[in-house]
This record gives C-alpha cells, sequence and structure tokens, in this order.
C-alpha cells in the first residue's frame, strides 16, 4: 500500500510501514482541492518516524507543479526513483535512471494509473522475494532488491463473451489431438509386415 504526495520538491510516492499510516493526518492536513503541495522536510520527516520510506515519482518530468529535477542530488530520505514510467518519454525515464545509477539509489517501475487505467501493467517492478506486507516491500528497497520492467507498449485485452468465468473460458479441452498412428495402422494392429511361425 502506498500514496503519492505532491511536495514542493516534486512529486513523491511513500510507502509506510504500516498499511493504515497511508492516510496519515500529518501528511494530509491540507484540503486536496485546493491542491497546495507539503513542503518536502516535513514529508521526508513524517515518513521516517512512521518507518516508511519516499520514493521520488518522475522526477525530471517538468511539465508537473514544483517539479524535482535536479533537486534531488540534494534530497535527504528519498530511497528509491522511478526510473521507469509508462506514461513518459525515455529522456526523462533516462535522466531519473542516470539520477539513481550517481546516487546509488534503487530504481522502481510504475504504470503511472492516476488519470486512467490504460497503462496498467505495461511497466512494473520485479522484486527478488514474494512480498507480503509493506515491510516486505521497505525492506526490499533498502536492499535494493528492486527491478524496473518493461512489459509492453500498450495493453491489449482480449473481448470477454458471456461464457467466460472471469475473463478465462470454460472450455478446457483444447484443440483435437493429432493421432501420432495413421488410420491404415490403428492402435495395437502388429507392425512390420507379414509374421510366419517359423
Amino acid at each position: 500500500v502506498g500514496r503519492s504526495i505532491s511536495s514542493d520538491h516534486g512529486q513523491l510516492l511513500f510507502y509506510p510501514k504500516h498499511a493504515k499510516d497511508v492516510v496519515d493526518p500529518k501528511l494530509f492536513p491540507y484540503n486536496k482541492s485546493t491542491s497546495i503541495p507539503l513542503p518536502y522536510e516535513e514529508v521526508a520527516l513524517c515518513a521516517k518516524e512512521l518507518g516508511g520510506i519516499l520514493a521520488a515519482a518522475a522526477p525530471y518530468h517538468l511539465q508537473i507543479p514544483h517539479p524535482m529535477g535536479d533537486k534531488i542530488f540534494k534530497m535527504d530520505g528519498i530511497n528509491a526513483i522511478e526510473v521507469r514510467n509508462a506514461k513518459y518519454s525515455n529522456l526523462i525515464n533516462d535522466f531519473a535512471l542516470e539520477a539513481s545509477y550517481h546516487l546509488r539509489i534503487p530504481g522502481i517501475g510504475g504504470s503511472e494509473t492516476r488519470d486512467d487505467l490504460n497503462s496498467i501493467g505495461t511497466t512494473a517492478t520485479l522484486f527478488s522475494q514474494k512480498i507480503k506486507n509493506n515491510q516486505d516491500l521497505i525492506d526490499a528497497i533498502k536492499t535494493g532488491q528492486v527491478w524496473p520492467v518493461k512489459i509492453s507498449d500498450e495493453v491489449k485485452l482480449r473481448p470477454q463473451s458471456p461464457n467466460d468465468a472471469g475473463g478465462r473460458s470454460n472450455d478446457r479441452s483444447g484443440p483435437p489431438r493429432r493421432s501420432s498412428h495413421s488410420s491404415s495402422n490403428p492402435r495395437g494392429a502388429p507392425r512390420g509386415g507379414d509374421r510366419r511361425d517359423s
């Protein structure tokens, strides 16, 4: 469980130790409709107090309010950098990847589904082990056991028919099998021509 936060130093992804802390009032003390960004220092301090981590979300996407850009090199408290974002250009992603490399901070990937679900499943973060809870996620990121992966350029969903169960066909029979025996030699018939008893 995580949450996107608008700060005066760009977009952040907050992953708390405990899922309930994702809506901690210290991190969201403002009326969301006003879209007032929070001071980065306060967000970083609160994330640390809650035992969580912060990731810089597309730090080189300069069209968002208060973009992070090269400020990332002077920001303490960033535990990961989103280096592969499905919605943004290769240039934006490559700058983030360079920052991740120079800062020796793990890179993560995301599908960017804030506005719509069209890119869901196109980009992800690969973990070296099964993630059962937020603490597992935090530990994996802190130890660098994560890798951004691009899965595809677009999601191709097949149409769902009324007979499908959860998008899967109920017919499990598959295509008809080809016989390995010719019709002139049915199963069980002797092979190899005439047999003569001596």
